[in-house]
């Protein structure tokens, strides 16, 4: 009776085995289900995330920011749903499905790393770290790369951290590579490159050939700065005050502050855009505030883009916010799982281009009513600042990819 009642049990214990194995195999409509799961999820999550990001920047709070942050992040963290999709990604013959699967892919790989407990640690330890440029720009004008053994070198500017934040951001460094090699790359600048869309070799080409076209426009522009204050040798600092100050002179004093919008759309019109038409919506600053930054939020692209700020005697700023509003409704994609691949340098690099409207000589008559004089002097000291920002950031750039690919090295001694 015992033996009968033990195979039995065997039987049944067998049979839900089975029967589990049965349901845990992969087919391409179960792949397809999972897909279509995440990628609902994934957008209603990202179009409450970025309500409740415009809400805590037009209101100054946000009642559920950090719950829908947290769902977001569990979503994108779930080991089984990432594991399963990975193996039935092969299953897929549908191609939209194919490149869906690779998206969430994507985004879960820097989940799964970011959403580690010692890199969660690491990063608060951290925190928001302000890491400045310190020292010299050497005997201006600047070495060339005979003098200073430096190939590309035209800007030397060392990025400096003290030793207990260098050290814990070495270990940050080393433990994401750690990590990413682990989903088969070479490190986490590679797979942050992947997630982007962007290719490290292609990227890196891009920057020399910006460093080389740029570097004796520098070398010309920080001259004349060091001619105009009566220096030999520049300390890093004039330069970055001079790249926060954004180079504003006196071709700006006369627009109309509180038109800005007015004029932004009619200027804007001139050349076919068209901004009532848009689903574009406009909130400015109380009034009185001038100082917090304007920024574009797209909540749902290409349906629902929002633009908010006011910085009177900073046409170019918000042009370029407004601009970047007019990339999101032109290019972005119905399916937000697609708008994900919209390279942020593709978007920033079309969002200047409305920027630099500000700087066209027939603008600044038409629009900010400045002198030719006035148009001239301006015209030089933003190619100037232009130049040197352009510098500051593919000293940023280069810092992160030397610190990724080769972490165990002094990150003091790291610059561009």
């Amino acid at each position: 009776m015992y033996r009968a009642a033990l195979v039995v049990v065997v039987a049944l214990v067998a049979a839900v085995f089975s029967s589990s194995c049965r349901e845990e195999q992969l087919t391409e409509q179960r792949v397809v289900s999972l897909l279509d799961s995440l990628d609902h999820k994934l957008v209603w999550l990202e179009y409450r995330l970025n309500s409740e990001r415009w809400d805590a920047l037009t209101t100054g709070k946000s009642d559920s920011l950090e719950f829908f942050e947290r769902l977001y992040n569990y979503v994108i963290t779930d080991r089984q749903n990432y594991d399963r999709l990975q193996q039935g990604e092969k299953l897929l013959s549908d191609k939209v499905d194919q490149r869906r699967a690779e998206l969430i892919l994507s985004r879960m790989q820097l989940g799964q790393i970011e959403s580690h407990p010692e890199v969660i640690a690491l990063r608060r330890a951290i925190g928001n770290p302000v890491i400045h440029a310190g020292g010299l720009i050497s005997g201006l004008p600047l070495l060339d790369s005979s003098q200073s053994g430096r190939p590309g070198s035209g800007y030397v500017g060392r990025l400096h951290v003290d030793p207990q934040l260098s050290d814990a951001m070495g270990r940050l460094i080393r433990l994401r590579n750690q990590l990413a090699r682990r989903e088969r790359f070479n490190n986490y600048y590679a797979l942050s490159m992947n997630s982007q869309g962007l290719d490290v070799d292609g990227h890196l080409r891009l920057l020399n050939r910006l460093e080389e076209a740029s570097r004796p426009h520098y070398r010309q522009f920080l001259d004349s700065l060091a001619a105009q204050r009566g220096v030999t040798a520049l300390s890093i600092q004039d330069v970055s005050l001079l790249i926060a100050g954004q180079g504003s002179s006196g071709a700006w004093s006369n627009f109309p502050a509180d038109s800005e919008y007015v004029l932004v759309k009619e200027s804007l019109a001139a050349i076919g855009f068209d901004l009532e038409r848009l689903p574009i919506y406009f909130a400015d600053t109380e009034a009185g505030d001038s100082t917090s930054l304007i920024q574009c939020i797209a909540v749902r692209p290409p349906s629902d883009v929002r633009v908010y700020g006011y910085r009177p005697g900073r046409p170019h700023e918000y042009l370029h916010q407004v601009g970047r509003a007019l990339h999101w409704t032109h290019v972005g994609d119905d399916r937000p799982l697609f708008n994900s691949v919209l390279s942020p340098i593709w978007s920033e690099g079309v969002s200047r281009v409305f920027a630099y409207l500000a700087d066209e000589p027939v603008w600044l008559e038409e629009y900010a009513h400045a002198s030719a004089l006035s148009i001239e002097r301006h015209r030089r000291e933003r190619a100037g600042v232009e130049t040197a920002r352009l510098r500051w950031t593919l000293m940023h750039l280069m810092f992160e990819y030397e610190a990724y690919t080769n972490p165990d090295r002094d990150l003091n001694r790291v610059y561009w």
